[in-house]
């Protein structure tokens, strides 16, 4: 497995045995050359502090080669040479400014420190442990300000970039825990991946931060080994003889020790961290200006901040580790940089917005997307409550001169905090190019109102292929009540044949659509693609009329192409009804009520008209006449009940006959 052959990341105990023997044949040279004392490692030759002296070692143990390992004593050292710089509270005192940016799929990406420019002196810069050759010459940097994210990224944002689809490697977390502790394991490309995927997510420009960057963050304006002072201290880190309760073992969670004076944690120790510079030997030709150094051994990267199987001098500010950029181990991850352009002014709120998304950028005429962005406070001051407006832009420049299309409420934010919005529009029904954006109203002592308006998102309003329904629903009124009528199977969009059964009572549903685009157009037709015509246009819904038996119904969807066209088929079966007559099976007369029996119930809704019966009785010894009803005749279950005007009594032979309706339910 490749790894960084001269101050690389040792990927064996055999390794890292061989760095620890020549810490310690460099103590016992350090001993013959300065009978001074001091610390170990230093050395002071002939040639004075303008030529540094410098021994390099070459070590074998069991075949693993660790070269070179260098020290020398720097050109210069004193605090006198120190170039003083504005802290990440931007000079003021107060507490660094930190942000985060929204992502477009949820949530929010990695919290960012704003580093304030500046310039400072890169290198070894005391002998306190000697120097390496790599980390000469001293030199210069002028950093311009961007923002380092606080923490180490994490297992839970690495696994939110493979759950979203942005990264395809599920690291490996040895057994330690994921969620709040540094991801491991990652290569170069792999790095890459999050990156960028955390710039497509936020609009941003994510990349990882240049060697000059890194060093200059983790100093933190001081000009000692570490941001705390020159000796490793007990609990300040995480590495192999740092005294914390990870030490050689693990990872710890991020953020579990103090911060550097900038706000920043874990610089020192917990993982080796990916920086964007080739390996080179030396800073001959070295950037100045705090851009990546991108020549060299470019197979190689750099790695900076130690680990926690680090021993305590490869925590060290200065110092530099490199590996192949193919390389995967428990002891490297990565930390992100972006630029920024805001420059949070003290007690001031800045408001602006960013990330505008669309749901969808290809709607048909009159289609359904959404609009998104998110409003930030860049400034140092908290913001007053205020308006986000949606804008509908004729070019790529959103204005609040352009046609408004919506608003919405913005609470008050603190400073870096963001607030995620988002509207609901319906495309133009026109087909063509637009341009959609917000802006948010200017809120009191706003430092900078003049990008308080997000850039554009451009939408293509055309003709669509779309020729699919998104629902169907079938009813029929009950009594009133709207039921639904089950399909078979249940509605699906690439579903495009059904079926359905109702009661032989049922001569009339109603038919609802959805159109997969709300551009097209639905017309219903029978099982011949003859057209049918809405039984009643005044109500919802298409209705049509059924026949018993089964009933074959076409819904054609014509895209707004005028082109595509597709067809889902209902087949509909109403029950036949009930064809065969009810059979009496006896009567009773009780003075003025006649009940006649029948061997089934009868619909309740019968047409039983008083003319449709006929009863006559023949008194004893008298002959026939004809007994008037009073009132209606009356149904319940299989009974029919009829009122006589007048009473008959147990002499009288009595005859009833029924003739059925001409119109209506005929019984």
């Amino acid at each position: 497995m490749p790894w960084g052959n001269r101050r690389g990341v040792a990927v064996s105990l055999l390794a890292r045995a061989a760095a620890a023997l020549v810490a310690v044949l460099a103590a016992a040279m350090a001993a013959a050359v300065d009978q001074r004392g001091g610390a170990v490692g230093r050395f002071e030759g002939a040639a004075g502090p303008s030529e540094p002296a410098a021994t390099a070692f070459r070590v074998h143990v069991e075949g693993v080669v660790v070269e070179p390992e260098v020290r020398a004593l720097p050109a210069a050292i004193g605090p006198s040479a120190a170039t003083a710089v504005a802290g990440a509270s931007d000079g003021d005192g107060a507490s660094p400014v930190t942000f985060t940016d929204a992502l477009a799929s949820g949530g929010l990406g990695p919290v960012m420190v704003v580093i304030p420019a500046g310039s400072f002196r890169m290198g070894c810069l005391n002998d306190d442990g000697g120097c390496y050759l790599d980390e000469f010459p001293v030199h210069t940097v002028n950093v311009p300000r961007f923002a380092l994210s606080m923490y180490e990224v994490t297992f839970e944002q690495w696994d939110a970039c493979v759950d979203a689809g942005g990264c395809s490697y599920r690291a490996h977390d040895r057994g330690w825990g994921r969620g709040d502790r540094p991801v491991i394991r990652l290569n170069l490309a792999h790095t890459q991946s999050y990156v960028s995927w955390l710039s497509e997510q936020t609009g941003e420009d994510y990349r990882l931060p240049s060697e000059s960057e890194w060093e200059y963050a983790a100093r933190a304006g001081t000009e000692t080994q570490y941001d705390w002072g020159s000796r490793i201290g007990v609990n300040r880190a995480n590495c192999t003889e740092c005294g914390s309760e990870w030490d050689h073992s693990r990872t710890a969670p991020v953020g579990s020790f103090a911060k550097n004076p900038w706000g920043l944690f874990d610089m020192h120790g917990n993982v080796f961290e990916w920086t964007a510079d080739c390996d080179n030997l030396s800073y001959a030709g070295a950037p100045s200006d705090g851009s990546a150094w991108t020549t060299g051994h470019c197979t190689m990267r750099v790695l900076r901040g130690g680990a926690w199987d680090s021993h305590p001098d490869f925590l060290r500010a200065r110092y530099r580790a490199s590996a192949d950029v193919s390389l995967t181990t428990d002891v490297i991850g990565l930390r992100v940089a972006r630029a920024v352009d805001f420059v949070p002014s003290s007690g001031s709120p800045d408001l602006e917005v960013r990330a505008p998304a669309v749901t969808d950028a290809s709607p048909g005429p009159g289609g359904a997307f959404t609009l998104s962005a998110t409003v930030r406070n860049a400034g140092a001051g908290t913001s007053a409550s205020t308006t986000l407006r949606y804008y509908r832009s004729a070019d790529a420049t959103v204005a609040t001169g352009d046609t408004a299309v919506g608003t919405d409420a913005v609470a008050a934010l603190a400073p870096g905090a963001t607030s995620a919005e988002s509207v609901e529009l319906m495309a133009p029904t026109e087909v063509g190019t637009y341009h959609y954006g917000a802006c948010v109203d200017s809120v009191a002592d706003e430092s900078d109102a003049t990008d308080n308006c997000s850039v554009s998102v451009q939408v293509d309003v055309g003709l669509s292929s779309d020729a699919t329904l998104s629902a169907l629903a079938l009813t029929w009124d009950e009594s009133g009540t709207e039921t639904d009528i089950t399909l078979d199977p249940p509605f699906d969009t690439a579903t495009t044949a059904y079926t359905a059964s109702v009661a032989s009572g049922v001569d009339r549903i109603t038919i609802k659509e959805t159109k997969g685009d709300a551009g097209a157009t639905v017309v219903y037709l029978d099982g011949t693609d003859v057209e049918l015509t809405d039984a009643d246009a005044n109500a919802a819904g298409f209705q049509v009329g059924l026949a018993v038996g089964a009933n074959t119904i076409k819904a054609k969807v014509a895209a707004s192409d005028g082109e595509t066209t597709g067809t889902y088929t209902v087949v509909v079966t109403r029950a036949a009804g009930d064809t065969t007559a009810p059979t009496v099976t006896g009567a009773t007369v009780d003075g003025m009520t006649l009940v006649i029996t029948f061997d089934e119930d009868l619909a309740a809704a019968a047409n039983l008209a008083n003319g449709a019966f006929v009863v006559k009785k023949v008194p004893s010894g008298s002959s026939e006449e004809t007994v008037a009803l009073s009132g209606s005749p009356s149904i319940s279950g299989a009974a029919v009940t009829l009122t006589l005007a007048a009473a008959v009594v147990s002499t009288d032979a009595v005859t009833v006959s029924y003739t059925p309706p001409t119109s209506g339910t005929a019984n």
